[in-house]
């Protein structure tokens, strides 16, 4: 059985990605000068989730 890398403060999730919206994350990390993609991603994610936060709370 093989081990899987497993840390107490993250999780693995497979998800899918249509193959454009990969390249054009892959645009933006060439502009920004990055080249990590899942911190691009997780920010992404936080940036959507306090967005719907801050809207749920003028409502």
């Amino acid at each position: 059985m093989v081990a899987k890398n497993v840390t107490p403060r993250t999780a693995t999730k497979n998800i899918r990605f249509p193959h454009l919206l990969i390249a054009e994350i892959q645009i933006a990390l060439q502009q920004e000068g990055e080249s990590n993609f899942s911190a691009w991603v997780i920010e992404a994610c936080s940036r959507r989730i306090k967005d719907e936060q801050h809207k749920a709370s003028d409502s």
